[in-house]
């Protein structure tokens, strides 16, 4: 079948950075899945980008697409058809629904019974026909999370539309879209490039383009920076600081990169590092270059967009204003200095955290007693506990400082950095630091047992004081990350390996909060509890990467604590590795499965009518002492080692027994048996849950 190319490219004002990986996706989804519908092949789709233009490529589209039969099925007969068989109602609003009459409708004997049915035919059509119609669909449905609205219409878009070039092989596409028309011609570099492009297709787009000095693969973008970077750094001696995410975001700041390194004032050297870091990358897009020994350099990198000679001007107006925040930055610096962070604290009792919860400060008090008790469940020393308390205290107090007021960013590393200045220890000024950590997914977790408590206790006072005062986090909603802050939670338990109930970690927090949340604590408890469970099972799925039906199967049972948790889902992953594991679950699915609801009963030797049945009873007493054991020691290998001796046992019993039996004494009696099979997994895992292939 012929095919060509089709080409979109939507010329707008400067698109945020942000926003554009996720148009070109949603680009690349709606067209799969409008022309998937109707029934046009095309072999690859490819997204390209520029802060100043989107574009779609397909290749290898088919010229037409084919027809289909596709039958379709409504009501069931009794109910699309009355008792004189005239349709009813319903019957009726199906076809409808469907555009069909009722001289189209016929009945359809299936498995599940007699259907009203017709046979729907969708004809071929041809693409170029229907291509006006794909283009303005799939513009409509683009959306971000702010957008803007301009001119007369009712439009909304990340950024106002200029003009649109739409191609179907070499043959421009024609469709108008509020007041803006389609056509075959597109703008190069705003500065350096031709007013206007006559483009000739997909296949010379990139050539033409970058022809006007603009490079709109974006992952060429990426390789220049990054090849250019790495250039001038070693120039410099040195290398490039953590780019990656540098190299992601300025390869949307820009058509054509060029890197261009400055300089700044070796003076500023003395001041933190990653107060530099943080006020070049975050504030100014710079790169910061180090030495081998890992020492910042007083050199900079800037991605431009001019593609000139002579990058001077560019060079001098950022080493400018990066010497002006550098100056502000040395103020503030310097001013904090003089006043120590422990008298900062009154200070906190002033800033709100939330209105209900009240100040910073009193979210402070809370957070030492939390992490006071978290240690001492831990069983930490005095010394522990000691620096755990002074932590706890000075966490918040760098808020208040005029350099984190400046740069709120470095909330936490200032406040390291104060206390390292004024002689505390490297766990608590450190910990001042990492009791944020982990802020997202991926991210350093806290490298003390001390930040870890007081992470986890500020985390959970948060989860508990929203809870408490109805703050629940919904689909859309979740201003207090609360989601993140479980994962952090959890993230931090399994890391320093604490065997700390949940139930203990939400009883401190609820316990501090009983004078400001509104809510009743049992049931706030409770909500807690489900909410990081769910939160849990996201955790040991996409992080730890335990199988979903292995999750839902220890989740099945009463949630004790992380450690615990990621032992039996590390024994029954284990498990699940076995070649006879089919066999296995089946074999205790089945046994765990025919206990009906409810039920309750105690085994009678006497009533036993083969020699399988008493087997499986004396291997069962001795080995569910063993069971219980391993369950108490925390050894589920031990466990599931038990169960594949019973396994035979159990298999015997079936092949020789009608377990349920007329007789509802012998029949009750049999269950008994099972349920104490089934009692060597409580706790542990429900076979039920366990799905094999």
């Amino acid at each position: 079948m012929s095919t060509q190319d089709i080409l979109l490219e939507l010329g707008t004002e400067e698109i945020p950075a942000g926003f554009i990986d996720d148009l070109l996706l949603q680009m690349e989804r709606f067209s799969a899945k409008w022309f998937g519908e109707r029934n046009i092949s095309f072999a690859t789709a490819r997204t390209m980008g520029t802060p100043r233009r989107l574009t779609l490529i397909l290749e290898g589209v088919a010229v037409s697409g084919y027809a289909t039969t596709q039958e379709l099925l409504g009501p069931a007969r009794n109910i699309a058809y009355d008792a004189n068989g005239q349709l009813t109602r319903a019957g009726e609003g199906f076809l409808r629904s469907k555009g069909f009459a009722a001289s189209d409708a016929y009945v359809k004997e299936t498995s599940k019974g007699e259907y009203l049915a017709v046979m729907q035919r969708q004809e071929a059509v041809q693409t170029m026909a229907v291509l006006p119609q794909f283009f303005e669909e799939l513009i409509r449905s683009l959306s971000c999370r702010k957008s803007m609205q301009w001119g007369s219409g009712t439009f909304r878009f990340a950024r106002p539309l200029r003009h649109i070039a739409a191609f179907f092989g070499t043959q421009a596409v024609d469709f108008a879209m509020e007041g803006l028309r389609s056509g075959g011609t597109t703008y190069g570099h705003r500065f350096l490039g031709s007013r206007e492009i006559a483009l000739q297709g997909a296949s010379s787009y990139q050539t033409q383009l970058e022809a006007q000095q603009v490079i709109v693969d974006i992952s060429r973008r990426r390789a220049m920076i990054q090849e250019a970077c790495d250039a001038v750094a070693k120039q410099h001696g040195g290398r490039v600081i953590g780019g990656e995410s540098l190299v992601n975001l300025t390869s949307h700041l820009v058509e054509y990169p060029v890197a261009v390194v400055g300089d700044f004032d070796e003076r500023f050297l003395r001041l933190p590092r990653e107060l530099l870091i943080v006020t070049m990358r975050e504030h100014q897009k710079y790169f910061a270059l180090e030495d081998a020994g890992g020492r910042l350099l007083p050199h900079f990198i800037t991605i431009s967009n001019m593609p000139i000679d002579d990058t001077s001007s560019i060079k001098r107006g950022n080493e400018r204003v990066l010497r002006a925040r550098l100056s502000d930055a040395e103020f503030y610096y310097d001013e904090d200095l003089k006043t120590p962070l422990a008298s900062r604290k009154a200070q906190l009792d002033k800033v709100v955290f939330q209105e209900q919860l009240g100040s910073i400060g009193q979210k402070v008090e809370r957070i030492a007693g939390i992490a006071d008790a978290l240690a001492q469940a831990a069983g930490l020393s005095e010394s522990q506990r000691a620096d755990i308390a002074t932590l706890a205290l000075l966490s918040k107090c760098d808020l208040v400082s005029g350099m984190v007021y400046e740069f709120p960013e470095l909330q936490g590393v200032m406040g390291k950095e104060y206390a390292a200045q004024e002689g505390y220890s490297e766990t608590v000024s450190r910990g001042i630091m990492e009791h944020w950590f982990p802020r997202h997914a991926g991210d350093t977790l806290p490298s003390s047992m001390e930040a870890a408590m007081v992470s986890i206790a500020d985390k959970m006072d948060t989860i508990a004081g929203c809870f408490g005062i109805g703050l629940l986090p919904s689909s859309s909603n979740d201003p207090y990350a609360l989601r993140r802050q479980a994962l952090g939670i959890l993230h931090t338990l399994s890391h320093w390996k604490l065997s700390v109930s949940l139930d203990a970690v939400i009883h401190m927090a609820l316990q501090r909060l009983a004078k400001v949340i509104s809510r009743e604590s049992r049931q706030v408890a409770e909500e807690i509890a489900n909410f990081i469970i769910q939160r849990s099972k996201v955790f040991f799925t996409t992080t730890e990467g335990f199988d979903h039906d292995v999750v839902e199967s220890v989740f099945s049972g009463r949630f004790s604590d992380v450690i615990t948790v990621s032992r039996k889902l590390q024994a029954l992953q284990s498990l699940k590795s076995r070649q006879d594991y089919r066999s296995v679950v089946e074999t205790f699915r089945r046994a765990v499965n025919i206990i009906p609801e409810g039920f309750s009963g105690s085994v009678n030797a006497a009533l036993f009518q083969h020699a399988s049945e008493g087997e499986l009873l004396g291997r069962l007493d001795a080995v569910l002492p063993q069971a219980l054991d391993c369950v108490k020691k925390n050894d589920f290998d031990g466990v599931f080692g038990i169960a594949l001796q019973l396994k035979p046992h159990v298999d015997k019993l079936f092949d020789n027994v009608m377990v349920m039996d007329k007789d509802v004494t012998v029949r009750n009696n049999r269950l008994a048996l099972l349920q104490q099979v089934g009692q060597l997994f409580s706790g542990v895992a429900d076979f039920s849950k366990l799905v094999v292939e």
